[in-house]
């Protein structure tokens, strides 16, 4: 899993995150959330498609 994730801005350089974004940042992390990352592959794949018809509507692609 990728583990990168935004910093928080905080001039003081300690990170303030609040307990539960650290819990929900592990699972992802760990692989313990399988459907959501099901359900955000499966979003992406609804905007390409729906991108795809727009392009098609607009003729800058053809079938």
């Amino acid at each position: 899993m990728c583990k990168l994730w935004p910093k928080p801005n905080n001039p003081k350089g300690k990170e303030d995150l609040d307990r539960a974004f650290i819990k929900f940042r592990e699972a992802v992390n760990n692989g313990e959330l399988p459907y959501l990352i099901r359900s955000l592959v499966f979003m992406l794949l609804c905007v390409i498609h729906w991108c795809i018809g727009e392009m098609e509507k607009k003729g800058i692609i053809s079938e």
